[in-house]
């Protein structure tokens, strides 16, 4: 049998067990409190961030709009340009029945067509460039000829064409003068 003596010994080291184990829930209930207020610490940045990036993104959001109407608005102005210089520079009457007999009553497919025939451009584009035609600066000046211009984003210039029909309503071109803006 245990005597007294060995019992309140068992009871002291239960008591000191006891003791120990506590302060040791203490302490890890203390260092997860710390990591809990440091993760609240962190989600309410995350959170004051995640605002501000939705507030940017609606402000990018209506800039981008505000830029596509602006961008709509310089296009359409832009056509109404075109169109007005288009309508100062008129064909004669005798072209436009001939360009109307070789099937051309909407001349703009013309200068569209001419639009694909960069290998005309008799000049190479400089600082990796492509020479290009430009169409909406370019004149349908009879039902033979035509006055273009080319530019590779850096030098720019302008080409007398002539063109015809063939027997498939394909168009031929052949440049008949050209120049360099220098």
């Amino acid at each position: 049998m245990l005597t007294n003596r060995n019992k309140q010994i068992g009871l002291s080291v239960l008591l000191i067990i006891t003791i120990l184990f506590t302060i040791y829930l203490i302490y890890t209930v203390n260092q997860l409190q710390a990591l809990n207020d440091n993760l609240h610490s962190k989600q309410v940045v995350l959170s004051e961030n995640l605002t501000n990036l939705n507030k940017l993104n609606n402000e990018s959001n209506q800039i981008i709009k505000d830029l596509n109407l602006e961008l709509q608005k310089i296009n359409s102005e832009k056509l109404e340009l075109q169109n007005a210089l288009n309508n100062i520079v008129t064909l004669d009457e005798v072209s436009k029945l001939k360009l109307k007999a070789l099937g051309y009553e909407d001349y703009t497919l013309i200068l569209n067509d001419l639009n694909k025939q960069n290998s005309l451009i008799p000049y190479e584009g400089v600082l990796g460039g492509s020479m290009a035609w430009r169409p909406e600066n370019s004149f349908l000046l009879n039902h033979k000829w035509v006055y273009a211009t080319f530019d590779d984003g850096h030098i720019d210039g302008g080409a007398l064409l002539t063109f015809r029909v063939d027997k498939n309503k394909s168009l031929k071109w052949e440049v008949i003068d050209s120049f360099l803006n220098e």
